[in-house]
């Protein structure tokens, strides 16, 4: 299928076994079994920072930051939950550039691994690199398209592409196309 016009900015395409609709963040094509969130080796980035009080004494907070240990770029971590969260680890702080396709690729390679493992039949997934960085966005949906292609799995069955409404027309029709 190319990319096909659904309700209004989403646009989907079929991408190997994969399902694709790129919708904006306030217009939900399906409900989803996990979502993909964006994060950095610290493991402190959050779409909605919120303050709260800490359960440990100073010293504990102290010693627990000292022994935290961060994340390789390109890790993904499984927080349980409904739906399940799976952190892409796609950002170093300590680095500049502070997001690279080197990191986002094994990234996707982890996502889709998890997808297969979980048995996850829909997602969501930002533009990685894009939601707290500047990676170009044409430049991550053909790193999508070709992680999708190569590996050609079950799972996911459809993946919500969180996109800008904008965005959403170029990159059903780009998806579209490379699927013939």
């Amino acid at each position: 299928m190319t990319g096909s016009p659904l309700s209004g900015a989403a646009r989907r395409a079929i991408v190997g076994a994969t399902a694709v609709t790129a919708a904006p963040p306030d217009a939900a094509p399906f409900p989803v079994q996990a979502v993909v969130e964006e994060q950095d080796t610290a493991l402190i980035l959050d779409l909605e920072p919120v303050l709260r009080p800490p359960q440990q004494s100073y010293p504990a907070l102290v010693s627990a930051m000292r022994q935290q240990r961060p994340r390789r770029p390109g890790d993904v971590i499984v927080r349980r939950g409904r739906p399940l969260q799976l952190l892409a680890v796609v950002h170093d702080l300590d680095e500049e550039p502070g997001c690279r396709a080197e990191w986002i690729e094994p990234a996707l390679t982890g996502i889709l691994q998890r997808c297969v493992r979980y048995r996850i039949r829909s997602m969501a997934l930002p533009l990685l690199g894009s939601v707290h960085g500047r990676f170009n966005g044409m430049h991550f949906v053909r790193l999508l398209r070709t992680a999708l292609a190569r590996h050609a799995l079950p799972y996911p069955e459809r993946l919500w592409l969180i996109a800008p409404k904008g965005d959403c027309e170029w990159i059903g029709r780009y998806l579209g196309k490379s699927s013939k």
